[in-house]
């Protein structure tokens, strides 16, 4: 198949064609983000508040895919905090998932269907990437 045909039919499923509110659910999620900037960081007179702003990217971010796919953010922005473990399981899982990038064997090993069932993550979870699968 030619660039320009393969292009034209993937470029749709990209486009955000299914989801008419895209763009106003991304600004009702940027409109968040400036309120907790508003609410808890900005510096008054001599008082500090400093953040951290690799975080709050990641919160935004989040608030942003799941209010898309679910229709309702997590909270990330509103709660200020990593609700329900999802950035401090992700951090934890990085150097596993390096190894597993690594060593084609074990690779192999962890994408056989039975073993991610046992101990994958699962929409079931109550916290970290499982949560957010579910």
């Amino acid at each position: 198949m030619k660039n320009a045909k393969r292009t034209k039919l993937t470029t749709s499923q990209y486009a955000g064609k299914e989801n008419p509110n895209l763009e106003a659910e991304i600004d009702e999620q940027i409109a968040s983000f400036i309120s907790l900037i508003h609410r808890k960081y900005l510096s008054k007179g001599a008082t500090l508040r400093p953040m951290d702003f690799g975080q709050k990217a990641q919160y935004f971010t989040l608030d942003v895919i799941t209010k898309i796919a679910y229709g309702k953010e997590f909270g990330f922005m509103a709660k200020d905090e990593d609700v329900h473990g999802y950035i401090k399981t992700t951090e934890e899982t990085v150097p596993f998932l390096a190894f597993l990038t690594m060593v084609p064997w074990a690779n192999s090993f962890f994408n056989k269907s039975w073993v991610r069932e046992l101990v994958g993550p699962s929409p079931k979870d109550k916290h970290g990437v499982g949560k957010l699968m579910g």
